[in-house]
């Protein structure tokens, strides 16, 4: 159901007129190590060692 809230809201309005937050500004890290790495303030939260990589289809 969110998914459906923040599409409309994009698409229409910003999100928070349907009272939806904000994402918040998260750091994108690639280790030397590899993979991928999501931060906030500099402490990970998420990692994927092995990301599978992906090409969005614009119509």
């Amino acid at each position: 159901m969110r998914a459906r809230e923040l599409e409309i809201a994009g698409r229409f309005r910003s999100p928070t007129d349907y009272g939806i937050p904000e994402l918040p500004d998260w750091q994108v890290c690639r280790p030397s190590r590899g993979g991928v790495e999501l931060a906030d303030d500099g402490d990970t939260f998420i990692r994927a060692e092995d990301p599978i990589r992906f090409e969005e289809n614009h119509r």
